[in-house]
């Protein structure tokens, strides 16, 4: 049985190949380096692209709000007095909403 000679050795360069000096090995791995770079940038940029303007998952309906539950007639449970009109509750219901707001210098 033979012994492994360095020229023998699997994965080693043949003993007549060029050897590439530090500074092209360091040049040949940014060039790739760069060109992973620039690979993941236009993965990245197609995803997002596929994702956000073509929505490929956006449904075209809509889900719209049904109420589930019967709308409820509140009763005062302080009658008011004939004749007396609060002021603040008349403009709630000429206006049909109620406004609210807060305001920095009002403590909570």
């Amino acid at each position: 049985m033979a012994e492994n000679t360095p020229q023998d050795a699997p994965g080693g360069p043949p003993p007549d190949a060029p050897q590439d000096s530090p500074e092209e090995s360091n040049t040949s791995r940014n060039i790739l380096l760069i060109v992973l770079v620039i690979v993941a940038l236009l993965v990245c940029g197609a995803l997002a692209f596929i994702l956000l303007v073509v929505k490929p998952f956006d449904d075209e309906a809509k889900p719209t709000l049904v109420p589930t539950v019967p709308a409820v007639e509140i009763q005062p449970t302080v009658p008011q007095p004939e004749g007396v009109v609060d002021a603040i509750w008349a403009g709630i219901l000429q206006r049909g909403t109620i406004q609210v707001g807060t305001s920095a210098d009002y403590p909570p």
